[in-house]
């Protein structure tokens, strides 16, 4: 409302954001040219987006895209006290996002797997440590 992007339908089962081909390429240029802070937030904040996002990210295994990603959220999401970890529109909660239903690692879990031999998935998880993610998250892989 007034901010001229549309949000995109909830992540449900027959959700783009649920389908695993869902590309996000509309939605990226979106968020690259969002007017304000407040917009961007709005969108990173909608039900599932980062959640999709984080999976285009590693499905095409562009750790440049999740990165921004990363950014954008510390640029446009709180992390202040009296949002808490459970809020909504918290930073942690958008970082530490589950990226796949059923499976227990949270994405900087995913980008540190990446990293072992990737090295630019291991700059990702430098800047969501940096930004708030949980860095005791538990693993699948101990």
């Amino acid at each position: 409302p007034g901010s001229g992007v549309s949000l995109p339908p909830t992540a449900g089962p027959s959700s783009p954001m649920a389908n695993s081909t869902w590309s996000g390429d509309v939605f990226i240029l979106a968020l690259e040219h969002c007017p304000t802070g407040k917009t961007r937030r709005k969108l990173l904040c909608a039900e599932g987006v980062c959640a999709a996002l984080w999976r285009v990210s590693l499905s095409n295994n562009l750790p440049s895209l999740a990165r921004k990603l990363a950014v954008w959220i510390g640029l446009s999401v709180n992390s202040s006290p009296t949002e808490g970890s459970g809020s909504p529109t918290s930073r942690r909660r958008l970082l530490d996002v589950q990226v796949e239903p059923g499976v227990e690692d949270a994405m900087l879990a995913r980008a540190l797997e990446r990293g072992m031999e990737d090295e630019r998935w291991l700059k990702v998880a430098r800047v969501m440590v940096h930004l708030g993610a949980d860095v005791t998250g538990a693993t699948s892989g101990g």
